[in-house]
Formats: structure tokens, C-alpha cells, sequence
């Protein structure tokens, strides 16, 4: 498997102007694969992306967008061609120059600080990134609530499910808990409807940001001067409060509970580099109220059919509720 991955690089490298001493496989999953290259000119990665190259051409040329702002991001090396992606047997490949650095964690105070500018910055150099005809847009602007009612109907479903696995533990709590997040799910969706949500997707439609949509400690690299941001390949055009709300969701999971202070430092920070008005702020509010966590959660059991800890899912139901107490106060 490794030397049929090692040689399909090796033919890869052919159509670029470097010459590697050394071939490593550094990171391999069912497509997504990572190489490191050892050229006398320096280090590089090739990356045999997910997607085709209609879609990769959308996230390849926002980063060079965002590298022409002074966005830091690693730098794209072109083909011989003059190309960004190569295709090699139907699969698409990008080289980039290698970065050394550490990956920042969300527990520290000051990993988070960088993490959290980084996102505002990465939002800021993003505005005005405008595809071409050819290429395949990804984009999530004004779909929330349509997604916010797809994901609604699924809970209310999702109790059908449940009944017939009442009689273990993973049922029963999905029982006793889900009318309160459906709840909350119309909830949510009755304050998104009477919010400034789609004034804001009209003002992004005119010029838009990018959401990364994956952001956090796996994703970006501190290079001892920088915060560097990595693997653009999901970007996609949405409010930029999003990404936001998934790190303050992955801290506080992390933390296992609502923290208010760490809350408020987060939104400082980021509002220090990329500022919201008070209307995009409640939007926020609105999309940190909704039960994702419970909903995804729950997914995996009573979609996918695949197994899932009961534990967990009341470990989330509770972080949950903790987190609609607090932001009820704020809306």
C-alpha cells in the first residue's frame, strides 16, 4: 500500500521543477494523502486532495487570493505547466512549500489568543474573493434556515428511532431529552427569521467572506513568528460567524462546560481584528443557541446507524442546556 502510494508521487513530481532526494509518506487516509519532499531548493508537501479539480480550483485560488493580501497561509507551487493542481488518474494534487511549527492548543491562554485573531484575520484577508465561471462554487450563505429545519425535522424523526431502542440506555436518553432540543431548535429558527440574517447574506453577496469550516489546533501551525493556517480545501463562502461558533464549541467542550469568562475573552479577541455590529452579534447568539452538538451527536446512532456511547450523548445534552441557560440571558 505505502510504495504504491510512494510511487504515485513520484510520478506526480514529474510535472513539477524540483527533483526530491526523498519521498516520504507522511499522512495517508482513504484519499486525502500527504507527502514530504526533500528537494535541494527545500522542503515540500504534496497533497493528493479529496475533491475533484473543479472544486479544489475554488479553495487553490481563494488561498492565492488570500497570499496576495498577506494572508499567512503556505505558499502554492505551480506545475510546469502553470498550473496550481495537477491530475494524475483522475485524482488532483497540490504542492505547497513545507512549514515547520508547532500546533497551538485550545487549553493554553495564550495558544487560544493566536488562535482566535488567526480566525479573524483569515476572515478579513478572505473578503472579496470572487471565483471565476469555470469553477465550481462552494457556498453556504443563507441556507441556515433551511439547514436549521433539516436538522429540526431530523430530531423530531429521530424519536421514532429511539423508541425502538428504548430499552437501552442510548434510547432512553435521546427520549428524555429530545422535545427540549427540538424546542430549541424552533426557537433558534423563530430568532434567525426575525433577525438581520439575511440583510447580512445580501451585504456578503456583494462582497464575500470565506469560512474554513475545519479551523482549530489541527489546522494551523505556530511558526514561532506567525500563526500559519492550513488545509483550505472545505473553504466555502458564508458568514463569518460560523467558524466562530464552531472553536467557542470546541473550547467549551473541551472545558466540559459554559464558561462565561472564556466566552467573553474569545469574542475580544476576536472583535479586536474583525469587529461585528450589535445586529451580527445576536446572529451569533442565534447559531450558538441551536442544538448542533445534540444534533450531532445524536446523528451517528440514529442516522448513520453506527455505534455511540449513551454517556456521551448525556454528557452533551447536559453542556447543552448549560450553554441555552446562558445564552437565553443574552437574546
Amino acid at each position: 500500500m505505502q510504495e504504491n502510494l510512494l510511487e504515485i508521487a513520484k510520478q506526480v513530481i514529474l510535472d513539477y521543477d524540483i527533483k526530491p532526494s526523498v519521498v516520504e509518506l507522511f499522512q495517508y487516509g482513504s484519499i486525502k494523502t500527504v507527502w514530504k519532499l526533500y528537494d535541494s531548493s527545500g522542503l515540500y508537501c504534496l497533497k493528493r486532495m479529496r475533491y475533484d479539480i473543479e472544486k479544489c480550483l475554488f479553495s487553490v485560488n481563494a488561498q492565492k487570493y488570500m497570499l496576495e493580501k498577506g494572508a499567512n497561509l503556505p505558499d502554492i507551487v505551480d506545475n510546469i505547466h502553470g498550473s496550481s493542481c495537477t491530475k494524475y488518474k483522475g485524482q488532483t494534487f497540490v504542492l505547497y512549500k513545507w512549514l515547520a511549527g508547532r500546533q497551538l492548543k485550545f487549553e493554553k491562554k495564550r495558544d487560544l489568543k493566536l488562535l482566535v485573531k488567526g480566525l479573524a484575520r483569515f476572515h478579513l484577508a478572505s473578503a472579496g474573493y470572487t471565483a471565476g465561471s469555470e469553477i465550481l462554487i462552494s457556498s453556504k450563505l443563507g441556507r441556515w434556515p433551511h439547514q436549521y429545519s433539516s436538522m429540526r425535522d431530523r430530531l423530531i424523526r429521530w424519536k421514532e428511532t429511539a423508541r425502538g431502542k428504548s430499552r437501552n440506555k442510548l434510547g432512553r436518553i435521546y427520549l428524555e431529552q429530545a422535545d427540549f432540543f427540538i424546542s430549541l431548535a424552533d426557537k433558534a429558527l423563530e430568532l434567525l427569521e426575525k433577525s438581520g440574517y439575511s440583510q447580512w447574506v445580501n451585504e456578503l453577496q456583494l462582497r464575500k467572506t470565506l469560512c474554513h469550516q475545519d479551523y482549530g489546533e489541527s489546522n494551523t501551525l505556530w511558526t514561532g513568528k506567525q500563526l500559519v493556517v492550513l488545509d483550505l480545501d472545505g473553504v466555502a463562502y458564508d458568514l463569518p460567524v460560523r467558524d466562530l461558533r464552531k472553536l467557542i464549541f470546541k473550547v467549551m467542550l473541551l472545558r466540559k462546560g459554559w464558561h462565561e469568562d472564556t466566552w467573553r475573552k474569545i469574542l475580544t479577541w476576536y472583535e479586536a481584528e474583525n469587529p461585528f455590529t450589535e445586529e451580527q452579534r445576536r446572529i451569533l447568539l442565534i447559531d450558538l443557541l441551536f442544538p448542533h452538538e445534540f444534533h450531532n451527536t445524536a446523528k451517528n446512532p440514529f442516522h448513520k446507524g453506527k455505534e455511540s456511547s449513551a454517556n456521551k450523548l448525556a454528557l452533551v445534552s447536559s453542556w447543552e442546556q448549560q450553554k441555552a441557560a446562558f445564552l437565553k440571558k443574552l437574546l
